[in-house]
Parts: C-alpha cells; sequence; structure tokens
C-alpha cells in the first residue's frame, strides 16, 4: 500500500496513466487496444497493471471496473467506484477524464504546499482503514465525497440510468453504514421521491438537498433534466470550495 513518501509519486504515475486511457477513449480505440497501448506506454507498475487488466476484460469478459477490484494496491476504491460510474453510465472516457484531473490537482498541491494532501491520501491507495461511518470522517473528506456523489449522480441520471439504478450505483461511493442504507432505499423504491429519505440519513449538506426537492419538483411539472443539471451545480459548488480550501495559503 501507499506510504506517505511515495504517494505523490503514485499519484502523478496513476494521473498520467489514467489521461492516456481517457485520449484513447475519447479517439474511439476499443478497450482491449487501449490497455495493450497502454501496456507498451507505461512504465512500471502501470504497464504491467495494463497487462493483467486485459486479461480480465479481453480474456475473461469482465468489465474494467471488476478487472481493478483484482489490483487494490494500485487502484483505490475511489478510482474503482468512478470507473464503474463511467462504464454504467456510458461515459468511461468523460469519467477518466475526470479523474485525471482530479489526480493531477492533488499533485500540483503537493508540489506547491511540500506536504501530503488529503486529496492525494482519497484518490490513491492506502493503508488506512476505510471509515465506516460519515462521523468518523473530516469536514473536508466530506467534502469529497458530496462533490463526487452530485457528480456521479448527475452523470447517470444525464445518460438515462434508471433512478433506482444510479442510486445503488453513487451509494458505493459513502462509507459503510451510509452505502448499506441508501442502497435499502434505492432497492425499496422511491415512493415519497428522492429528497425525503436523503435529508432524514442526514449526511448531505442542506443546500443539495434543496437542490434535488427542487429538481423533482419540476420533474413532476413536465421539466426534465433539471434534477440532473441542479446536481452537477451542486457538484460544481462543492468542488470550488474545495480548490479554495486546500489552496497554498488558505
Amino acid at each position: 500500500m501507499t506510504t506517505h513518501s511515495d504517494a505523490p509519486a503514485n499519484a502523478l504515475a496513476l494521473a498520467l496513466f489514467t489521461r492516456r486511457f481517457s485520449t484513447l477513449t475519447a479517439s474511439g480505440v476499443k478497450m482491449s487496444c487501449c490497455l495493450a497501448i497502454l501496456e507498451a506506454d507505461c512504465p512500471p507498475p502501470l504497464s504491467e497493471a495494463s497487462r493483467e487488466l486485459f486479461a480480465t476484460v479481453a480474456q475473461e469478459n469482465k468489465p474494467l471496473s471488476e478487472a481493478m477490484r483484482k489490483l487494490p494496491a494500485l487502484f483505490s476504491p475511489f478510482y474503482i467506484n468512478m470507473i464503474r460510474v463511467g462504464e454504467i453510465g456510458g461515459v468511461l472516457d468523460e469519467t477518466l477524464r475526470y479523474l485525471a484531473e482530479f489526480l493531477e490537482e492533488g499533485w500540483k498541491l503537493w508540489r506547491l504546499t511540500g506536504a501530503q494532501n488529503e486529496w492525494l491520501s482519497f484518490a490513491i491507495p492506502s493503508d488506512l482503514p476505510p471509515s465506516r461511518d460519515w462521523a468518523d470522517m473530516t469536514p473536508l473528506r466530506r467534502k469529497m465525497i458530496v462533490a463526487m456523489f452530485c457528480r456521479s449522480y448527475s452523470t447517470l441520471l444525464m445518460s438515462g440510468v434508471p433512478i433506482e439504478t444510479a442510486t445503488e450505483v453513487v451509494a458505493d461511493l459513502l462509507p459503510a453504514r451510509q452505502r448499506d442504507e441508501l442502497k435499502a432505499i434505492a432497492q425499496a423504491g422511491f415512493k415519497e421521491g428522492l429528497a425525503a429519505p436523503l435529508e432524514r440519513m442526514g449526511f448531505l449538506p442542506e443546500l443539495v438537498i434543496g437542490l434535488i426537492a427542487l429538481g423533482e419538483e419540476c420533474r413532476k411539472h413536465g421539466k426534465q433534466d433539471i434534477l440532473e443539471a441542479l446536481l452537477a451545480k451542486a457538484a460544481d459548488n462543492y468542488e470550488h470550495e474545495l480548490h479554495c480550501e486546500l489552496a497554498p495559503g488558505a
């Protein structure tokens, strides 16, 4: 697993790998060809990882996210869950670009401050045990998850993924207790909508709950795609706050 000293280098290597992957998929290159090119183009250990991913994806016909779960020393749960969002939403190239930018930002912050930050520890594997409850996490990590939660929800809904499926997918971004609770709500159906049960769970800020409620109300009046757009605006808001809070001298 990642230590304090090698985290920045690992983050940069993974960012470059992800950026190349995004470029290839956005260009319409087949997944098997993408992985073959990455094996030849990337330095170890990501060259070897690409070969293992190729074996699982191309030969065993498994999804990329499932293949990445076999390599926990290189791909964090956060990274893998975001890849799954891209797969299910049919926007893997966009998701890879988003991940590359996220990793690059964490690396730049380290270069500017000279210290590892939570941005990096969130994005790459570490030896820290995963949080099991929202209350166990720092305010900064909560804000990161809220941003990813809103961005992923918006992406999936815009891609036409049913809300029950989208909810189960984004639930995997949460700590274990909130993840299991949200999946149970999704499986039971949203008889009272989405905003009310999310508000009772108590982990999302009032801003997000209010925007979701507004989006649902608009849907009742035939205005489609409003919920998705409002979730994207919420993600923009919290991503901007993160940049401000993590900026040198903040």
